[in-house]
């Protein structure tokens, strides 16, 4: 598959939303069907498994197939690492700290 970058920034737009409606549905209980006082999981561990998604499971399907008899002259399997931790860390702080934002200023809108 050809990487593009339009490709991966709609990967990484894709997850963000994600990541997003997980921080709310984890934070805010009356979304949920049960009720609890606090989160069972902390928006940082969120953090860290999109950041582990981005760098060590997502890259390796974007990995050129080697053909027998053929020298591949194209990017390799760090290129690919790069590219995606790259993107994935930009977008996946940027919607943390957005996230930590909107809770801190307008917690009581969104209950």
């Amino acid at each position: 598959m050809y990487l593009t970058l339009t490709f991966v920034l709609t990967i990484c737009i894709i997850i963000s939303l994600f990541q997003l409606c997980l921080y709310y549905y984890i934070n805010f209980p009356s979304f949920s069907n049960f009720k609890r006082n606090k989160p069972f999981i902390n928006n940082l561990l969120i953090l860290f498994i999109v950041l582990t998604f981005y760098n060590f499971i997502l890259p390796k399907f974007f990995y050129p197939k080697p053909k027998p008899g053929f020298t591949y002259c194209g990017p390799g399997a760090y290129d690919f690492h790069l590219i995606f931790f790259k993107f994935g860390l930009i977008s996946s702080l940027t919607t943390h700290f957005a996230w930590r934002i909107i809770t801190k200023y307008f917690h009581n809108r969104l209950v």
